[in-house]
């Protein structure tokens, strides 16, 4: 009985959680669960108090017990050591459940603030460009362009829109009249100029039309690249909107300050993944759309005409742990720049959690093994004494 204990406790002993590394990979604690529908906690505390009643057995029936002169000694010790090896294994799993939520609430802590850090860099970035577009719609060359429409105009509108597009850097400004037609822009030498486009479907100009500021973030229709949208209305002297003036950058400073230690996304209102540290994630969904959802999204032009692969089978919610290329994957979700706008990350679930428990089942084991060699240094000084008094 007690070595068939031993054996089957030795087996069920090393299952770890599920971790991205061979043989964790494979043999686990939820494919020992799948196995038998029982969970491997609850087989290695029944397989111990089979352990503790073999071991119990044995020593009561053991040769020394029967000396006269030390068995009450040798009773207490025993009793001490039993007590003491059951006192070790309960404390190492007690203390094995507290670091693994210790662990939990560290990675959470962890993400949680690596994603106010994307998302305060995000709006910091956003209200940047505001700023400028605000300045920009309040130049006068930009309001004498889009009322007198003259050569000198023209002219003068496009030397501040490059100088603005100097000052930004890699950013494009542009100016739309009240049709949405572009009159003015500072790639206008490029193979990919805006001039002579209209923009009247986007958002962010129909909102600075209106009095507002338009921010939106899109694939551009004309370059094809990816941006960050930022209408800002033009107004007369008499106070009436005569057209827009935009700044859209370019989204790649946006990416590099999302964190690189796990996969990480911007992922907009109806699930499109628009900003990411992977390449192979960017514009793709989160889970699967529907027909009409998909025509939804390629007719508003904001994402381009797809297709939109799905990067799972479901659409997961936050703290959900999901299938991705054969990997579990724990998913997170926080409020992102915008409105109904999300910062997600993606991260192997266990991996910090499997340290943690291994320290501490180190910590276990350690305490055994030294509580053994105690116990085995007692008896061989016990057996000496014993044979001494039996001699006697």
């Amino acid at each position: 009985m007690c070595i068939r204990d031993r054996l089957l406790y030795a087996l069920v002993t090393p299952l770890p959680p599920l971790a991205p590394f061979f043989p964790a990979a494979v043999l686990n604690q939820e494919w020992f669960c799948q196995i038998t529908g029982l969970p491997v906690q609850a087989v290695r505390c029944a397989l111990m108090l089979c352990l503790a009643g073999a071991m119990w057995r044995y020593f009561r029936c053991y040769r020394l017990a029967s000396a006269a002169p030390l068995q009450p000694v040798h009773r207490s010790i025993s009793l001490f050591v039993h007590f003491a090896f059951l006192f070790v294994i309960a404390g190492g799993g007690a203390m094995t459940h507290y670091l693994g939520k210790i662990a939990e609430r560290t990675v959470r802590h962890e993400i949680m603030y690596q994603h106010y850090l994307a998302s305060a860099h995000l709006q910091k970035t956003m209200h940047h460009i505001k700023r400028f577009g605000a300045l920009l719609a309040g130049e006068p060359a930009v309001v004498a362009a889009l009322t007198d429409r003259t050569p000198a105009s023209m002219m003068a509108v496009n030397s501040e829109l490059d100088r603005f597009q100097v000052i930004l850097g890699e950013a494009i400004c542009y100016l739309l009249d009240r049709t949405g037609m572009t009159i003015a822009s500072s790639n206008r030498d490029s193979p990919s100029s805006f001039v002579g486009k209209t923009y009247a479907f986007r958002p962010y100009f129909q909102d600075a039309l209106a009095g507002g500021v338009g921010h939106y973030f899109a694939l551009g229709v004309t370059s094809q690249q990816r941006g960050f949208y930022v209408g800002q209305p033009v107004r007369a002297k008499t106070g009436e909107i005569v057209g827009v003036a935009v700044i859209k950058i370019s989204v790649d400073e946006f990416e590099k300050k999302l964190p690189s230690s796990i996969s990480c996304g911007v992922l907009s209102p109806n699930g499109v993944i628009f900003l990411a540290n992977k390449p192979e994630m960017i514009l793709r969904t989160l889970g699967p759309l529907n027909a009409k959802e998909q025509q939804e999204i390629i007719a508003s032009q904001q994402f381009g005409k797809g297709p939109f692969r799905p990067l799972f089978t479901s659409m997961p919610q936050s703290e959900q742990v999901c299938d991705h290329g054969g990997k579990k994957m724990l998913f997170h979700a926080t409020a992102g720049p915008l409105p109904d706008w999300r910062i997600f990350s993606l991260e192997i679930p266990g991996l910090q959690l499997a340290s943690y428990r291994l320290l501490a089942i180190a910590a276990t084991l350690l305490c055994a093994l030294l509580l053994l060699l105690g116990y085995s240094v007692w008896q061989i000084l016990l057996r000496a004494a014993n044979d001494l008094a039996i001699s006697e």
